[in-house]
């Protein structure tokens, strides 16, 4: 047993067990931050929404003209969230509870699995960073993306398997496997986490199965569309590509392609071989490892794209990506789709610089993925400094 003196430190750094059995003060820490967390989405809010909100409305105003999202023109995702949408609408005009208020509260739930999901995998004080992290308050709560409700019920699928690899597929598989083709159905930000998850299947009738049922759940929930949209689910789902802007593939001088071979296919071996490289880890350092390795490889760098990276990096626990984390919080402050705050602005006292130049430069120049890379090589390092320090 702790002494009464050192529990909350404990509590806060050990690994995560039932919260009933932490102590007191610990989890008055996880009411304020959950208040706090809370507060902040709503807060940065009251900066007024961007783009991709927009299109969220349009969705919905098109419904009523007997448009299906696809046939709009704004809508590049499965059909969960656009039914998710619908039934935001529907709220609205029946109990009153206005739309984006909606919007905001499930993205915010989202979050709180993942939080969630940190805890039972990491421990306290990391799900507590990652819950008041800016990077994932500003996209929750101004920019609405909904990447995070992909990502949570991964979390939730991860959580069901319990790491399980091995033996004749049971219950928690399908749901594992029911979940993950829901996700893909949601938003398909983990299409090749198919293959990690197939890779580190134990015989082949696992691998196959893991490989090909998600993604066959995601093609069938398009099923009830295709007479009438299919020509915009293959423009906006199938085919779309918002711009050829990945760092990583700029600064190699890649960002066409390699001779005969295309950018989206340089993306997916390369996303695909570090999958084979952690076959072997926990399935949270895979999920955490895939989020940061998904940004940095990306062929279309965008601004909700930073949430992604953040659950990663925070979740893989090395403070050598705080700079990465200082650096997209700096971008969505400033960038004209961010808090758009001006160079006259203040913030905590600081003066903070002009926009668009200095995040157009930070992006443009790949420091979003340098930082990122940064912080995978210095996690590298210390597993390995780990490994030969066990086997010594």
């Amino acid at each position: 047993m702790f002494t009464q003196s050192n529990n909350y430190w404990v509590d806060l750094t050990k690994p995560a067990g039932r919260l009933s059995e932490t102590s007191r003060p610990a989890r008055y820490t996880i009411a304020i931050i959950a208040i706090l967390g809370i507060a902040l989405r709503f807060l940065v809010s009251t900066r007024g929404h961007n783009y991709d909100f927009d299109s969220y409305k349009l969705v919905v105003a098109g419904r009523e003209e007997g448009l299906t999202a696809w046939q709009v023109g704004r809508y590049n995702y499965g059909p969960v969230w656009a039914h998710v949408l619908y039934a935001f609408n529907w709220i609205e005009s029946t109990i009153g509870i206005a739309f984006r208020v909606q919007v905001i509260m499930l993205l915010t739930l989202a979050d709180v699995f993942i939080a969630g999901f940190i805890l039972a995998t990491r421990n306290l004080l990391t799900a507590c960073v990652f819950f008041l992290n800016p990077v994932s308050i500003i996209i929750t709560g101004y920019h609405n993306q909904f990447d995070n409700l992909a990502i949570a019920m991964v979390c939730v699928a991860l959580f069901i398997n319990h790491d399980r690899r091995r033996g004749d597929l049971d219950k928690s598989d399908l749901w594992t496997l029911l979940l993950l083709g829901l996700s893909l159905s949601t938003k398909h930000v983990f299409l090749v986490f198919m293959f990690w998850m197939a890779v580190r299947q134990v015989g082949l009738k696992r691998r196959v199965v893991y490989l090909t049922v998600p993604p066959a759940i995601f093609v069938l929930s398009f099923t009830p569309f295709l007479a009438s949209s299919w020509s915009g689910i293959q423009k906006f789902v199938i085919g779309y590509d918002s711009a050829d802007n990945g760092p990583l593939w700029i600064l190699l001088g890649l960002n066409d392609g390699f001779g005969p071979i295309p950018l989206m296919a340089l993306f997916v071996v390369a996303l695909s071989s570090v999958g084979v490289i952690v076959r072997n880890r926990t399935s949270a350092e895979a999920l955490f490892t895939y989020l940061v390795v998904i940004v940095i490889t990306t062929p279309n760098l965008a601004g909700q794209y930073f949430a992604i990276a953040a659950i990663g990096a925070i979740g893989l626990g090395s403070l050598w990506f705080a700079p990465y984390m200082a650096i997209a919080t700096y971008v969505l402050m400033l960038d004209y789709h961010g808090l758009h705050f001006s160079s006259t602005a203040r913030f905590v006292g600081i003066i903070i610089l002009d926009t668009p130049v200095l995040t157009e430069a930070i992006v443009r120049f790949g420091l979003i993925s340098i930082s990122l890379l940064v912080g995978c090589a210095a996690l590298v390092v210390r597993t390995r400094s780990a490994s030969k320090v066990l086997m010594s």
